[in-house]
């Protein structure tokens, strides 16, 4: 009677043990770093997010042209970094990442013998050698100029 009391209290525990362990490693998956991909593929967790003319996931300051928001630097003391410029691998595309819209794609063209990228309201194109971002002809977002020493 003991042996089959013993061994059905410790089915029971081992029972519990399993049903518990196996619901606590299901929470942490669910919670781990790492494990929030996207449609895409790209971990949001480690800073990376789809970007359509790379056709890959990428992380935005270590690929795109750092802009700065023009309203708020004349706003603030500080400008913000606000948007980010990417281009394709043959630069028929760029994409703008800003704070404040969703990603856009413009296409590269040319207007008075300027190179530019556009998709009709916004248009990409590098004034006194920084990047700028304008819509409407009001610009939007500059490149920050690097110090040089």
């Amino acid at each position: 009677m003991k042996k089959i009391f013993f061994a059905a209290i410790t089915g029971c525990l081992a029972l519990a043990m399993v049903s518990c362990g196996g619901a606590k490693s299901n929470k942490n998956s669910e919670n781990m770093t790492g494990n929030d991909k996207d449609e895409h593929g790209c971990i949001a967790s480690a800073g990376y997010t789809w970007c359509a003319v790379l056709g890959e996931c990428i992380r935005l300051w270590e690929t795109g042209v750092k802009m700065e928001d023009l309203k708020s630097a004349e706003q603030e003391s500080q400008a913000q970094f606000a948007a980010y410029l990417v281009f394709s691998k043959d630069s028929s595309k760029a994409e703008v990442f800003a704070a404040d819209q969703r990603p856009v794609i413009l296409e590269a063209g040319e207007t008075a013998g300027v190179k530019n990228w556009t998709n009709g309201v916004l248009t990409a194109r590098q004034v006194s050698g920084l990047w700028t971002v304008s819509k409407e002809g009001e610009m939007l977002y500059c490149e920050i100029a690097k110090n040089v020493e």
